[in-house]
């Protein structure tokens, strides 16, 4: 993009712990808050060649970094020790995607739920 000088956008990846902090959870929280920076200072280096850098913010994909007894227990706190189905309806009350743009200038963000 950069030698053609036509512009362009990049899009990266991340979980909504790229903006929030979650509990037991410290190495993938520090790992997508590095992507969000990453996003950050990209944007801020490509707007001059007109190249935006978007960051997408996921959430509520199934995958064993969320699916254990910890993690349980955050969403039924009040159940000794709570099993994956006890937790799972609470788990929806998080979905969401998030679209982040940042301007490169101001590190403003423009924040798009869906």
């Amino acid at each position: 993009m950069v030698e053609v000088s036509r512009g362009g956008s990049i899009s990266l990846p991340c979980t909504t712990a790229g903006m929030n902090r979650f509990t037991n959870l410290a190495h993938h929280v520090a790992a997508k808050h590095g992507v969000a920076g990453l996003v950050k200072i990209l944007a801020n280096e490509l707007q001059v060649q007109y190249i935006r850098v978007d960051i997408i913010h996921l959430t509520d994909v199934a995958t064993g970094i969320g699916q254990n007894a910890p993690t349980y227990k955050l969403f039924a706190p009040r159940i000794e020790h709570p099993q994956k189905e006890q937790a799972e309806p609470r788990f929806h009350n998080f979905q969401c995607v998030s679209i982040v743009q940042y301007d490169g200038i101001t590190d403003q963000q423009t924040t798009a739920a869906q």
